[in-house]
Parts: C-alpha cells; sequence; structure tokens
C-alpha cells in the first residue's frame, strides 16, 4: 500500500514538498496545531463586562507557532459573531502587524513567520495596541456609553497581565522556576473557563476538566498545589464550587503518597461530601458524574499509562540541581568542572626548598621519611640495610635500637611517631 502510494504521488512535486516539511517540521507543526487550539479555546472565555481579551493574549504571548494561533483566534472570532467579529478581528490585526513590524526593525536575523525571538515588553505592547482597538471599536459601535468605556479599559487591563501569566508558561527559559507554575496556574484557569457552557452526554465539559486537572495537580505536585488548583478551577467554574474543588486537591495531595487509589477515591468522597454541606443535594447530584469520570481518567493514566514507572521528582532544590547538571546527567555522574593543574615545573623548586637533599652513600629516591602510617614489616630483610644507611649515626643508632630489646623476630610493626632520617618499614607516602 504505501508502495502504491508513493508511486501515485511521485509525479506530484507539491505533495512531496508538503510531505518533506512535514516530516522535517512534525514538532513545530504539532506545537502550532496545539497553540491554535488554545487560541481558539481562550477566544471564546467571556469575563467580566462581557468581553473576551484571553484570546488575543495567547496569540501576543506565543513565540513560536504564530501564524496557527492566529488562525485559532480568528475562527474564535467568527464563532462569537455579531459586533465582536469586527472588533476581535480589527484588534487582532493590529496587534499582530504591530508586533511583526517591530520584530523584524530589532530582530531581523533571529526573526521568522513561524517564530519571533521579542522579549515580554514587545509583546505587551502589541497586546495593549490590540486591546485598545478593540476598545475603541466598541465604544463607537456602542453609542460612547460608560458601560463600554469600563468595558474597554478591563479588556486593555486584563489582555497585558494575561499576556504575562502566558508568556511565563510558553518561554522555554522559564522551565523548573515559580514563573512555570504561575503560568501553568493561568492556563488551567482559562482552559476550565473556556469550556464553560459545553458538554457532552449531559455531561459538563468544563467540571469535567476541573476534577482532572485539580487531581492531577494534587498527584504531581502534592497538596499544596493541589489546594491552589482547586480553588482556581472552582472560581472558573461557579465561585460557589471552591470549597469542593479546594478540599479533593487537599484530600488527594495528603493521600496520595499512601496510594493512587485511597488519594484519588477519598479526595471524591470528602469533596462531594463538601459540596453537599454548602451546596445541598443539587450541588451532589450535578458534579457526582464529572467528579466521577474524572476519578476513572487519572486511576486508569496513573495504572495503565506507559510512564506510570516515571523518575523520581525534585521536591527541594530542584532550581539548584538544574544549574548544575549537564545534558540530563546529575553533577555526580560528570566532572562538570575541568582539573586545575599547578603551572608546570613548580614543584621543582618546593622539593629543593621542602625535602632532605641526598646523603653520600645514599642511592636515589632514598629521602627521609616524613609519614605516621607504616605497615608491618620483616625485620630481618629490612633492617640490616637501614642500619648502613649513614655510617656517622650507625653506632648511635645501634644502641639506640637495640640496646635491652629483645631478640629480632621475623615479623614486627613500627609506629613512627616524627621524622627518621633512616627506614624502619616500607612507609606509604
Amino acid at each position: 500500500m504505501k508502495e502504491k502510494i508513493t508511486r501515485l504521488t511521485k509525479g506530484m512535486p507539491l505533495f512531496e514538498k508538503t510531505a518533506s516539511f512535514l516530516k522535517e517540521k512534525r514538532y513545530a507543526v504539532l506545537y502550532g496545531l496545539l497553540y491554535g487550539a488554545a487560541s481558539f479555546l481562550f477566544g471564546r472565555a467571556e469575563l467580566l463586562f462581557e468581553t473576551s481579551p484571553l484570546g488575543l493574549a495567547f496569540v501576543c504571548a506565543a513565540r513560536e507557532g504564530i501564524p496557527f494561533a492566529a488562525a485559532g483566534a480568528v475562527i474564535s472570532a467568527f464563532v462569537l459573531g455579531g459586533d465582536k467579529t469586527v472588533t476581535y478581528l480589527s484588534g487582532l490585526i493590529v496587534s499582530l502587524g504591530f508586533r511583526y513590524a517591530l520584530s523584524f526593525f530589532l530582530h531581523r536575523d533571529r526573526s521568522s513567520v513561524y517564530r519571533l525571538n521579542d522579549g515580554l515588553a514587545p509583546r505587551i505592547a502589541s497586546s495593549a495596541a490590540g486591546a485598545l482597538t478593540v476598545s475603541a471599536v466598541r465604544i463607537i459601535y456602542g453609542g460612547f456609553r460608560y458601560y463600554d468605556l469600563l468595558a474597554g479599559a478591563f479588556f486593555i487591563l486584563c489582555s497585558c497581565g494575561a499576556v504575562y501569566a502566558y508568556s511565563c508558561f510558553t518561554d522555554k527559559e522559564n522551565r523548573d522556576t515559580q514563573k512555570y507554575e504561575a503560568g501553568l496556574a493561568a492556563v488551567i484557569f482559562s482552559v476550565v473557563l473556556s469550556l464553560k457552557g459545553l458538554s457532552v452526554l449531559s455531561v459538563s465539559l468544563s467540571a469535567f476538566a476541573a476534577s482532572l486537572l485539580t487531581l492531577a495537580a494534587a498527584r504531581r505536585g502534592g497538596a499544596l498545589r493541589g489546594v491552589v488548583a482547586g480553588f482556581l478551577c472552582g472560581a472558573a467554574v461557579d465561585i460557589t464550587l471552591c470549597p469542593l474543588y479546594g478540599t479533593v486537591g487537599f484530600i488527594c495531595g495528603l493521600l496520595s503518597p499512601l496510594s493512587a487509589y485511597i488519594g484519588v477515591l477519598f479526595s471524591v468522597i470528602a469533596g462531594l461530601f463538601v459540596g453537599l454541606q454548602t451546596g445541598g443535594f443539587e450541588t451532589l447530584t450535578s458534579n457526582l458524574p464529572e467528579a466521577a469520570s474524572a476519578a476513572a481518567v487519572v486511576l486508569f493514566g496513573e495504572y495503565f499509562g506507559r510512564r506510570h514507572k516515571h523518575r523520581l521528582v525534585t521536591v527541594s532544590r530542584r532550581v539548584v540541581h538544574k544549574r548544575r547538571r549537564h545534558e540530563r546527567f546529575a553533577a555526580s555522574d560528570v566532572a562538570l568542572y575541568e582539573p586545575v593543574h599547578r603551572p608546570p615545573g613548580g614543584h621543582v623548586g618546593e622539593r629543593l626548598v621542602h625535602r632532605t637533599p641526598l646523603r653520600p652513600g645514599r642511592g636515589k629516591a632514598q629521602r627521609a621519611v616524613k609519614d605516621l602510617r607504616v605497615r608491618v614489616l620483616d625485620a630481618d630483610a629490612v633492617l640490616p640495610r637501614a642500619l648502613a644507611a649513614d655510617p656517622a649515626h650507625r653506632t648511635l643508632q645501634d644502641e639506640e635500637l637495640l640496646e635491652d630489646q629483645p631478640p629480632p623476630r621475623q615479623l614486627q610493626c613500627a609506629v613512627v611517631g616524627g621524622e627518621v632520617d633512616v627506614f624502619v618499614g616500607v612507609a606509604r607516602l
């Protein structure tokens, strides 16, 4: 079948170029599709004053896959319909034009249509320009009402803040830092908020995503991150559900080290019980299917996923350890620092000053021994040669070593407490 397709497409240069491009840039295309889906979802998320600034902010925050993100934002603008289509398209065109013009003017050698290497300030400025355009068009269409004026001010402030939050997540230099976690929290809130109002088989996608992301954050990050994710997801779904999802995240993160089953099941039961106490039986019945399905998905991925036996998660000082590792190897496995050698020939002068010079009658390398560690030695083989090493002190040494001493045994151990001039054993320097 593959050969047949190859024969059919052999005479199509456009198809061959497209296939080769997709093969070489498959990861870039994958990232672009993900960015496009995110901008489409964020573009339909509605905030205060009937504004939707998150899609425009995500397009301005992304550094790569910008055409895909812009396409997703355009589709979301058409989905909104009405006057919003015109206002958001005008703001998107202004922000993209401003950003591309500024990037090619400042970083022409490092910029392309797919990727822009601009900093945070140009991205926030382009978002502010687009948000200002959207606000101006809305005020003109609305007849200069105070409501539209407040909506425009909120749109500008929220768009600039969202660009900063999303850039903490999309920029690769922020990985394994607290900025990345803040950006991830903003993305979680935006995903749950953008799914609000959608349902499949009477199951709310927003509540399902809230339960799933809360359990996943608690399983991966512990009780504290579970609580934060739970309150963010609860605020995105309904502000009254913050205690429910916060309890789920806290209990799951607290009991997860014991077992995945215990952590997930007990957290869902505790969260539904809190929902019953705060919102009544209606809250329990409306959130039970979503919580149960999310728990099933988490447990299935925990025990049947391909990476259920993954690496250990670094809890403390992971930022410091990241700087010390090299190519995914720990610092203890790789010599990260080059050896420091002394200047060549520097040891010669040191040996001449601090070492005892050779005496008459000695051979090469027979210098005085300065060490405290002496091994067990053969006295019969070493002592006679050592006593004859220095004729000037031979008599004194014979008297010191042999007077009032028993006959030398075959093996003898001597401990040297200071500097000696003769060999009394095989010393280790």
